[in-house]
């Protein structure tokens, strides 16, 4: 316990079978480090010549009876989207009526249509904000991947869906698709966020796959397999694209926080 098999003999002997252990990995590049009950058992760096750098995450049992609970994964080495002070790095897209101002360390989105997108662009990445609607049944989302907005196009991209009502009593049962969904395209499988109240989301976009995370619990995981376009409304899109923020309508009132992002190894 603890080996990184044919690679690396752990750095200490692990016992007590019947016992549940606390195992923690970091993966950064080539560096692999563990601990088990916060004890250091792995300090690799793989130095050979045809390394991984994306793949599965795997259980395995050979023989007898083990049991796993409680697993998380947590992005690591993302950048800063928004500074919390001002809005550098963002524009408003031409034709906007929304309201997009800082407050509290937030972006705060008011009133709309509109959109206020990022001046760079990404491809393949790990999305990772916090949002909070201040009212009930509201309805914005994160466009991304998408072209650079026009006052006569200003959305033209993937979107992931921000809204968090549900029908008939039943959160598996989303209103207009669900938060962490991508609209038009693929539904939530349940509703997670609740209004009013603060909610973490994180967007993995790689190649034609598309995951989405809301308070840790995956509620999206899609492929687009339709035929290539330049216009994700219109078909796959791989190429990269900016991020936006979407005032929906007049009753926008939304707000958004410690937004980061980290590019995606080519697979």
């Amino acid at each position: 316990t603890g080996s990184l098999v044919a690679r690396a003999k752990p750095l200490k002997k692990v016992s007590g079978e019947g016992e549940w252990k606390t195992l923690s990995l970091i993966i950064q590049g080539p560096q692999i480090t563990a601990s088990i009950n916060d004890e250091p058992v792995a300090n690799f760096q793989d130095k050979s010549e045809h390394q991984l750098s994306i793949g599965h995450i795997g259980l395995q049992m050979n023989q007898g009876k083990i049991e796993f609970r409680k697993i998380y994964l947590k992005p690591l080495g993302l950048d800063s989207v928004f500074n919390g002070k001002d809005l550098s790095g963002w524009r408003e897209v031409p034709g906007s009526k929304s309201e997009f101002t800082v407050d509290e360390s937030a972006i705060q989105v008011t009133n709309g249509r509109g959109f206020l997108e990022t001046e760079k662009t990404w491809g393949n990445f790990v999305l990772q904000l916090s949002a909070i609607t201040h009212a009930n049944h509201l309805n914005s989302g994160i466009f991304f991947r998408a072209m650079q907005g026009t006052e006569a196009a200003p959305s033209h991209g993937y979107e992931m869906q921000i809204h968090n009502g549900f029908k008939n009593d039943d959160p598996t049962q989303p209103m207009d698709f669900g938060t962490g969904a991508i609209f038009r395209r693929s539904t939530a499988r349940r509703i997670i966020a609740k209004d009013q109240e603060w909610f973490t989301t994180v967007l993995v976009a790689n190649g034609a796959h598309f995951s989405a995370w809301v308070n840790g619990y995956q509620v999206t995981d899609w492929t687009d397999e339709r035929a290539a376009n330049e216009n994700p409304r219109k078909g796959l899109r791989i190429k990269a694209g900016h991020i936006s923020i979407q005032g929906h309508d007049p009753t926008t009132d939304l707000s958004f926080k410690n937004l980061k992002i980290g590019e995606l190894p080519s697979e």
